[in-house]
């Protein structure tokens, strides 16, 4: 792995401004420093809000588990949180979807500090409805969901 003195001749060597050469140095830092991200992947969840709330308990019991300062690990977490509801309220509204969270994050000095989060979201539609009546008989709906009027039901 190149040293950031060596990293510094190379680009001195070609010609770069030292704009350019910080630049490519803190995109070098940036790449290290993510490799080292830690992650937490939550099952799917039948709503975002339901995936968030997981999230909250996998968070608070790592920080426990590891004997963090919970004190500090509030303030970067609190206003990251806050900044997650708000955007997922923004982007998908009252609708639930089935959610799957991957949050990163680091550990420094006994402080969880996050990183990102990626939610995957999925809209449930209806595939297929089946009615079986009390004779056996069965009637099939295609793309029909619960709620829809079916034959012989009062609307």
């Amino acid at each position: 792995m190149a040293t950031l003195a060596k990293l510094y001749k190379l680009c001195r060597k070609y010609g770069l401004t030292a704009e350019e050469i910080e630049r490519i140095i803190q995109d070098w830092m940036k790449e290290r420093a993510e490799k080292h991200l830690q992650r937490i992947v939550l099952r799917i969840s039948p709503s975002q809000n339901g995936a968030i709330r997981r999230l909250k308990n996998a968070v608070y019991a790592l920080v426990s588990n590891r004997n963090l300062n919970m004190q500090e690990t509030k303030k970067k977490w609190g206003p990251f949180i806050s900044r997650v509801i708000d955007i997922v309220g923004h982007h998908l509204g009252d609708k639930k979807y089935f959610t799957r969270l991957e949050f990163y994050y680091t550990i420094e000095d006994d402080v969880l500090i996050p990183k990102r989060l990626i939610l995957h979201t999925w809209e449930a539609k209806p595939h297929k409805t089946i009615i079986i009546d009390e004779r056996g008989e069965e009637i099939v709906l295609e793309g029909k969901s619960e709620g829809s009027s079916a034959p012989g039901g009062s609307e």
